[in-house]
């Protein structure tokens, strides 16, 4: 079984996260939501289609752990507003599923979090010049409306937010490396092997 798994093209995977992102965005644009492309999740479908596609292990892990991430914020989200959509559930727990298979395929890298964290600021400033306040997609704008922690100051909350995110993505590279061990060659049949 794991000798198939490891004969798939990384190239042909690439179509599924691809997929995911199109589902969302066709739905959110016939919803008249486009902004919501914008939150990170969604983002870093995107971005691991493109790591897989052009063999890029970088891209791949840091797409895969910013999909990862998200996917707890997803659910409690979930239980808050109550999103039914379909294409949500496809887009995270389809591009949940990519996201481990990529990582088992390419493994883990020590200093992967910071780029995560880096990724992390890029999708909040796209979010931030594309998208419209009334959306605050990944809470860009103001406080998460059902925030628990009773934050009164957007500043402090962000710089919360940031902080948690960057010690998930740390905790999460130190899982990763353990399972996931970092692999100099490994086939796409066979993904270059990179720097990072």
């Amino acid at each position: 079984m794991l000798e198939k798994l490891e004969n798939i093209s990384l190239k042909q995977v690439a179509f599924l996260p691809l997929f995911f992102f199109g589902l969302t965005c066709f739905h959110e644009i016939r919803e008249k939501s486009p902004d919501n492309v914008f939150w990170m999740c969604h983002l870093s479908c995107l971005l691991l289609a493109i790591g897989l596609f052009f063999e890029r292990a970088t891209l791949i892990r840091v797409g895969a752990s910013a999909i990862i991430v998200g996917i707890p914020f997803f659910f409690l989200d979930f239980a808050e507003t109550g999103d039914k959509s379909l294409s949500s559930f496809i887009s995270h727990l389809g591009g949940m599923s990519v996201a481990f298979f990529s990582l088992w395929r390419v493994g883990a890298r020590r200093g992967q979090w910071l780029l995560c964290l880096l990724w992390y600021f890029l999708t909040q400033a796209l979010s931030r010049f594309f998208t419209r306040p009334q959306f605050n997609v990944n809470v860009v704008f103001q406080i998460y409306s059902e925030d628990p922690l009773g934050f009164k100051n957007y500043g402090s909350y962000w710089l919360f937010v940031s902080s948690l995110g960057a010690v998930m993505f740390w905790c999460l590279e130190k899982s990763w490396i353990r399972f996931f061990p970092s692999r100099d060659h490994f086939s796409l049949s066979s993904v270059h092997s990179e720097v990072l």
